[in-house]
């Protein structure tokens, strides 16, 4: 009898320590799955703000070739805009982003009739389109200060063609964002509390 006690007993141990092991192997396989998940998503966010930034380098390089695109024309328009908005498309249309984005672009004019030091004429102007879910993605902080981009304007003595000579050049800043809960993980980290936020990226130019 107790030599077959001990043999149950023995089995009994080994069916508990198997169960043991299928659940670890199950807990450990379950948690490398999702790190290697999680890291991947968090890759993702990183390409798409370097993706973001490149295409933003891209539209404001366009903006601020005023004398071979836009005639010589300083003076920004709704249309030139929209025509940037069309190109953001068309780069970012084979990306994970899409059409979920907002394009900013903001300008600052100087007045034409003070040399001697930059005069603001009026105030900033700014375009917006927006796409992005309820337009629920708004400029960055540093962006929204337009203002510290005066000292990159120029005193210009050349002629552009359309617009006067020796002037302090107008500064453009192109301006794309979108929404970083379009990520698993920034859904998972905003719900607890931390998150990196929108991406956001910008571009100040002055024509040429």
């Amino acid at each position: 009898m107790s030599s077959l006690y001990r043999n149950r007993k023995l089995l009994s141990e080994i069916k508990s320590e198997k169960g043991s092991v299928a659940i670890e192997f199950f807990f450990y396989f379950f948690s490398i799955v999702l790190l290697c998940f999680l890291l991947v998503d968090y890759s993702r966010y990183f390409l798409n703000k370097g993706y973001m930034e490149r295409v933003n380098h891209s539209l404001a390089t366009v903006l601020r070739e005023r004398t071979a695109l836009y005639h010589g024309k300083e003076i920004l328009t709704q249309n030139d805009v929209n025509q940037l908005d069309l190109l953001a498309k068309m780069l970012l249309a084979e990306s994970r982003i899409g059409e979920k984005y907002n394009l900013y672009v903001d300008v600052i004019y100087f007045d034409e009739d003070v040399k001697s030091e930059k005069k603001i004429k009026g105030k900033p102007i700014s375009f917006t389109v927006l796409h992005a879910n309820n337009g629920n993605c708004p400029k960055s902080e540093f962006a929204k200060d337009f203002t510290k981009r005066i000292p990159l304007s120029p005193f210009s003595h050349a002629d552009t063609g359309a617009t006067r000579t020796e002037h302090w050049l107008p500064i453009y800043q192109v301006t794309l964002c979108t929404q970083s809960h379009y990520s698993l993980l920034m859904k998972i980290l905003r719900s607890i509390g931390p998150s990196l936020g929108d991406i956001s990226v910008s571009n100040a130019v002055i024509p040429r």
